[in-house]
């Protein structure tokens, strides 16, 4: 399955954007994590600054971030395409594909948010962020339906009865 989203850069008004957008079009800030808060590198003042959010108003969709000193925003890369797919394989082809005759930004890697994720331009300037979620693969059951054996029924014990009346013992 794949999913596609807009991403949109900003030069450190990432917040007030998204803010923006939630009065002017309804809808919510999903989630919004921090660079201070993830292990990434950035200048003290860019602690505060957004990593990573997401956007919804009804049908309206989009992640959001503000671009790190080292990545200033240029004409044309404020907005990139999100892919994300839910099979590494599917994941690793589509970003050999997309990447011939372009750029690789950031190589496809394991990052610490739980996803393989990779950074291109396109032969045609595009900029591409393919994202595969990690999960937990749970190992497989046998499809031979296990048995385990009946129980084990213990044989009855049987009781010495004494009557009083005739001193006997019956078994």
């Amino acid at each position: 399955m794949k999913k596609l989203a807009p991403y949109l850069a900003f030069s450190g008004k990432c917040e007030e954007a998204l803010k923006f957008y939630k009065q002017a079009i309804g809808g919510e800030i999903l989630s919004l994590s921090r660079y201070g808060d993830s292990p990434v590198k950035v200048p003290a003042n860019f602690k505060n600054k957004v990593m990573h959010a997401e956007f919804k108003a009804e049908e309206v969709f989009f992640m959001a971030a503000d671009m790190t000193p080292e990545h200033p925003i240029q004409n044309g890369n404020s907005i990139s395409l999100s892919l994300n797919l839910s099979d590494v394989k599917e994941l690793d082809a589509t970003f050999l594909k997309l990447s011939k005759g372009g750029q690789v930004i950031m190589p496809l890697a394991e990052q610490f948010w739980g996803a393989r994720f990779g950074m291109l331009v396109d032969k045609f300037g595009i900029v591409w962020m393919l994202n595969c979620e990690k999960i937990e693969i749970k190992p497989k059951t046998s499809a031979t339906k296990k048995t385990t054996p009946p129980p084990i029924k213990k044989a009855p014990v049987k009781k010495k009865v004494t009557t009083a009346a005739k001193g006997k013992t019956k078994s």
